[in-house]
């Protein structure tokens, strides 16, 4: 079987080829030609482009995913609501980067009254998630 290799130039190549291996280019080749086809009539953003060309240019926002996520917001929404002022405020600062002594230094305290604060946060977290559905 040839094959007919178009170079980006304009020039072309003629392959001779198993009869296997040719046939599995041409269904290669028009399995791209529909794809493209496809793409050029629906939406360019597309969950199928993860089969054709990788994560990089999938939609990763797909309706699962951003359901799942909102439920996953809600509930640890609902986690910070448990907890008291100081514990959130402490839990919020370290978020934001800021190391036990800095926090020790910000709010007045002492470094192993944030770490007990800490310790029971990481308590608390522990028994709502195991609770909680």
């Amino acid at each position: 079987m040839k094959i007919i290799y178009q170079f980006a130039d304009g020039t072309k190549s003629e392959v001779e080829v198993d009869e296997a291996l040719g046939e599995y280019i041409t269904a290669s080749r028009r399995q791209e030609e529909n794809y493209e086809r496809k793409m050029r009539y629906h939406c360019p953003f597309s969950i199928d482009k993860l089969l054709y060309e990788g994560l990089d240019f999938a939609d990763q926002d797909t309706p699962d995913t951003l359901y799942t996520n909102k439920e996953e917001e809600n509930r640890v929404a609902q986690f910070l609501a448990t907890l008291t002022e100081v514990q959130r405020r402490r839990v919020k600062m370290l978020m934001d980067g800021m190391s036990l002594s800095d926090v020790a230094r910000a709010e007045g305290a002492s470094w192993m009254s944030v770490k007990e604060t800490l310790k029971q946060v990481q308590k608390k977290f522990q028994t709502f998630f195991e609770n909680t559905p």
